[in-house]
């Protein structure tokens, strides 16, 4: 592959990335306005976001497995294409029970942008190259909630609920024209066989530091989906603040985890990863504790609800894209395979708790700081117990 080939491929991790988690963030400042418009409860309007990711990461089992058999390329752009016609039915739901069962299909339709940027990066880059490209493709993932919610709240403001997803078609539709121009970057290619594929997933299951890994980017990428779930209902319904608003306070958010990727990206030039994720976890856990002390003392406001939420997210940004960066090196020659069993294990281990979190009131901050502390301190406790000493040899 040439360098500017691999440079072109580059570019199309970093603008496919975001995608995915632009199908969570945008419309999150409509979900009290979806609430009103399908006179749904609102424990069913959450739910949309978390069968979007659980059908995202369970659709990973299969596109990794395709796109090692078939090619990258010719997967992806037929799921970009499924995944065009959905959201645009998507626009004409008509009723709550619609818009579930077309967000299930469209988190099944996207799932390939997950697998197979992860699995690009593991085709087109070795060594130093990789890990630096895999923190880049955690920050450009970071732009999602960072940009988002904020164009999502001017847009719902403007036009309504159905716009976020127009300007998802939008953006689908050039990813699947860059794609158009794209070479092939899979070297293997393994048979569609039963026994084969088995023998795959096994030998990855079977690692003990994969898993480790996988518990950590579930448990960071929930603290995520937690303020997703609850935050529009938070700042919108009990703050009575607008979704431009919500937008704005998103996008904070979405800067402290873009800052914990970028703090991540000088700890690695300095080889300085064991003592920065033993900070990070900690220091996560503690800011959690402090959301169930305002919980329990009634101090629901912007500022209790926001502060210690950027603070998770930032410490958690610097932490995840070193435990995806060990997932992808693990077993490179079955990256999508590999992709596509962490993809589907963390994103639908992560929606089981923004489920949870979609059961929650939003009433008190207390629900929401002890979902916050159970999963930083197990985050915290995989560190100390596992991942320490893998990184102390690293």
């Amino acid at each position: 592959m040439t360098r500017a080939q691999q440079n072109y491929i580059f570019f199309i991790i970093l603008f496919m990335i975001p995608l995915s988690g632009i199908g969570v963030d945008i419309y999150m400042p409509s979900l009290p306005a979806i609430h009103h418009y399908f006179a749904a409860p609102a424990s069913l309007v959450k739910l949309t976001l978390a069968i979007y990711t659980a059908c995202y990461g369970i659709g990973q089992l299969f596109t990794g497995t395709l796109s090692d058999t078939f090619g990258r390329k010719k997967v992806l752009l037929t799921s970009l294409i499924i995944y065009l016609i959905i959201t645009f039915c998507i626009t004409r739901a008509g009723s709550i029970g619609w818009l579930l069962g077309l967000r299930a299909l469209q988190g099944l339709a996207i799932s390939s942008a997950g697998t197979i940027t992860r699995a690009l990066i593991t085709d087109s880059f070795e060594g130093l190259a990789r890990k630096k490209v895999a923190n880049w493709m955690t920050i450009c993932w970071a732009l999602g909630p960072i940009v988002a919610p904020f164009i999502g709240g001017y847009l719902q403001v403007s036009f309504g609920w159905q716009a976020s997803f127009y300007f998802l078609m939008g953006y689908g539709f050039l990813l699947f024209l860059f794609v158009c121009f794209a070479k092939e970057t899979n070297p293997y290619r393994h048979p569609l066989e039963i026994r084969h594929i088995a023998n795959n997933y096994r030998k990855v299951l079977s690692h003990g530091l994969f898993w480790a890994a996988v518990l950590v980017l579930t448990l960071y990428c929930a603290a995520i989906y937690i303020f997703n779930v609850l935050g529009p209902f938070i700042i919108q319904v009990e703050l009575h603040h607008s979704p431009v608003f919500y937008g704005h306070m998103a996008l904070l958010l979405g800067i402290c985890w873009f800052a914990g990727n970028v703090l991540n990206r000088i700890v690695i030039s300095h080889n300085k990863v064991n003592l920065a994720v033993a900070i990070a976890s900690s220091i996560a856990a503690f800011a959690s504790i402090a959301i169930i002390i305002f919980g329990v003392s009634h101090w629901l406001s912007v500022p209790t609800a926001i502060i210690p939420v950027g603070i998770i997210l930032l410490f958690a940004g610097m932490v995840f894209p070193n435990a995806m960066g060990l997932c992808l090196s693990l077993f490179p020659e079955m990256a999508g395979s590999a992709s596509a069993i962490a993809g589907t294990l963390f994103i639908a281990l992560a929606s089981i708790v923004s489920a949870i979190a979609s059961f929650l009131k939003s009433e008190s901050l207390l629900p929401m700081g002890i979902l916050y502390t159970v999963i930083t301190v197990v985050a915290a406790l995989i560190y100390w117990c596992i991942l320490r000493r893998y990184w102390q040899k690293a």
